[in-house]
């Protein structure tokens, strides 16, 4: 399994409702898009059992991967990023 899969939809979920994001479409066909394609940004982080998950989670737990996975994220966002206006789902 690529634990990306798991967390990496938590903090785009997590970034949309910050403030510097307000204006941004955050619905779930948005959400979506970020999510995929900051997945395939990210090199796999694949764990073969619950044990090696759990060791995982905790080294992307660290500080400096957590600045670097929350500056992708927002990198994603603005470059990917549509208003509530913008959005090609159009809330319909």
């Amino acid at each position: 399994m690529n634990i990306w899969e798991e967390v990496v939809p938590v903090f785009v979920g997590i970034a949309l409702h910050g403030s510097q994001f307000q204006t941004f479409c955050g619905c779930p066909v948005c959400k979506e898009r970020f999510t995929k394609q900051l997945l395939q940004d990210l090199p796999p982080l694949y764990a073969r059992d619950e044990r090696e998950r759990d060791r995982l989670f905790e080294l992307v737990k660290e500080e400096r991967r957590l600045e670097i996975l929350n500056h992708l994220i927002l990198k994603t966002i603005y470059k990917e990023g549509s208003s509530f206006q913008e959005c090609p789902d159009r809330h319909t």
